[in-house]
């Protein structure tokens, strides 16, 4: 219902920690994983009608806003946009969406 309502729409929730595994699962190892906190399939529905989901935080050393586009074991990211693919980078907007320009 919202993306007929804007050219670009931007969807900003939380991360839950899940962990999988343990003593009352058959997988013997505790695993953490960090995952998008929306309930039932609307986490699915979502994720797959996204072009981008990125996991945004903050450098601690520098003060700088950061996004990430790389998956790994804990975090799912990822992009269909090839210029965000598999890539970390400072927020900054006209980096994220290239077809912005500033004048």
């Amino acid at each position: 219902m919202i993306v007929p309502t804007a050219k670009r729409v931007i969807l900003v929730g939380h991360l839950r920690e899940k962990f999988l595994g343990g003593k009352d699962s058959k997988v013997d190892a505790m695993v953490s994983t960090k995952d998008l906190d929306l309930t039932g399939k609307i986490k699915q529905i979502a994720c797959s009608r996204s072009d981008a989901i990125g996991y945004v935080h903050r450098d601690p050393a520098t003060a700088k806003l950061f996004v990430s586009f790389e998956s790994t074991e804990q975090i799912n990211c990822g992009s269909r946009c090839a210029h965000l693919k598999g890539k970390k980078m400072e927020f900054v907007w006209t980096e994220i969406y290239k077809s912005l320009t500033t004048t």
